[in-house]
């Protein structure tokens, strides 16, 4: 009887750790994949993306940005350049960049490009999802929902959404057609 009872108690306890334990959104955000919308269409384009936490070292900044990086040597660069403004080393919420980067080798950028969204946000809490890429009559549009929960902290945070592009796709014909839409929803 007393093994039973130590049992029962063992698993309400488990049933309700587990029915408390909330999803963390950041990490829905980080492997949301392509993104939880999809819009079909002939001009809407979809391509893997990673959602990175990044921390902001310094103040300023003119945001959301659009990066665009087409080898090896201009992803380093742009982590040379940018090292003292974010923190790439780690992230509480997500992978750090350069975890998320490592697999960007010469041979990936053999085939693809990247194209990076940096999005401010005034709480580390919002999250996103790339819903789509779609063709515009200047260019390309880049659609990301920012999801914002009932409760979020008062902490900065900035986001790289990186899109991996094959080559070959027309968004990279002109980079500087390609803007940013970020449409807010609630949680």
């Amino acid at each position: 009887m007393k093994k039973f009872l130590i049992f029962a108690l063992l698993a309400v306890l488990l049933i309700s750790t587990v029915s408390c334990r909330k999803t963390d959104p950041a990490a829905l955000s980080n492997n949301s994949g392509v993104g939880r919308y999809s819009d079909d269409g002939e001009d809407v384009l979809h391509y893997p993306v990673k959602y990175v936490y990044t921390y902001r070292l310094s103040m300023g900044g003119d945001y959301p940005e659009l990066i665009t990086i087409s080898s090896r040597a201009e992803l380093l660069e742009y982590i040379g350049n940018n090292s003292d403004v974010y923190n790439f080393e780690q992230s509480w919420y997500s992978v750090s960049f350069y975890d998320a980067v490592t697999e960007y080798t010469e041979d990936f950028f053999k085939t693809k490009s990247l194209v990076m969204a940096v999005i401010y946000e005034p709480s580390e809490s919002y999250t996103h999802s790339v819903k789509q890429i779609s063709k515009t009559d200047r260019g390309y549009t880049i659609d990301v929902i920012r999801f914002i929960p009932e409760v979020a902290t008062d902490v900065e945070a900035l986001w790289h959404i990186i899109v991996e592009v094959p080559k070959t796709s027309a968004i990279l014909s002109d980079t500087n057609a390609i803007s940013i839409n970020v449409e807010s929803k609630s949680k």
